[in-house]
């Protein structure tokens, strides 16, 4: 039975969890390359690639490990631990990124967001509060962390949306149980 679970479990979200994070980290790489990190085809990819992802991968899954029919629940729990193992990808892949291979990465964004603050208007007592409160949040620790919780929750919300489509209950109300 353990090993069932195992196989129907586990196996899979380590499976299409590192296809995802290895996708995503790729995809990383690939825009660090070309020096479009702050695109905003990014910004965009940034949220559409890890529904494609998340969508194919839980087809995948539901074909692969499932036999075509899979729970609104199984799909939903598939998916969040999918993300977490793309999330600690994702987390291990930042923190060598910030921490080793572009450590002015931090920076750049903090500049970044400045720029935009002075661009909407704002006075500098205001700008001057909000980058004292992102002072804290700038260590490469924080933002690993705080990375791997929104990769988490932003499964589970993509999970919960996708799940709806992506179930396939059987014919045969009962032969679940």
């Amino acid at each position: 039975m353990a090993n069932s679970t195992f196989k129907k479990t586990f196996e899979p979200a380590f499976l299409y969890g590192g296809i995802t994070g290895g996708v995503i980290v790729l995809h990383s790489i690939i825009l660090y390359s070309l020096d479009i990190s702050f695109s905003v085809y990014a910004q965009i990819m940034g949220y559409v690639l890890p529904v494609i992802l998340l969508f194919l991968v839980l087809l995948l899954y539901r074909k692969e490990y499932l036999g075509g029919i899979m729970t609104y629940s199984q799909s939903l729990g598939m998916g969040v631990l999918i993300m977490v193992v793309a999330g600690i990808i994702g987390g291990v892949y930042t923190y060598i990124f910030m921490k080793y291979i572009d450590p002015e990465f931090i920076k750049v964004i903090v500049q970044m967001q400045e720029e935009k603050m002075i661009e909407k208007g704002m006075d500098e007592a205001t700008i001057e509060k909000a980058m004292e409160f992102t002072e804290k949040m700038r260590s490469v620790g924080a933002i690993t962390i705080l990375g791997f919780v929104s990769s988490t929750f932003m499964g589970a919300v993509l999970s919960a949306i996708l799940s709806i489509f992506l179930k396939k209950e059987p014919k045969d109300p009962f032969a679940a149980v």
